[in-house]
């Protein structure tokens, strides 16, 4: 006999917790999760920037600017 997703999901028992206790825990992934999205992309902007600026520094087309304050 060959048992399907179904079966398996028909056997097994879920526990829902109280619909308080779910809205606290939204409300602290949403944080998280927005937080998570937001370095998400910021480590995709500075890795384009990386990939743009490499080149042009191995290539010597752009330099670090001095500090004035070493002179």
């Amino acid at each position: 006999m060959t048992l399907k997703n179904n079966d398996y999901i028909d056997d097994t028992n879920i526990c829902i917790p109280p619909i308080d206790i779910l809205n606290k825990y939204y409300l602290i992934t949403e944080k998280l999760y927005k937080l998570q999205m937001k370095f998400a992309k910021e480590n995709q902007e500075l890795t384009s920037l990386r990939d743009f600026l490499l080149p042009l520094l191995m290539n010597g087309q752009v330099g670090f600017k001095e500090d004035k304050a070493e002179g």
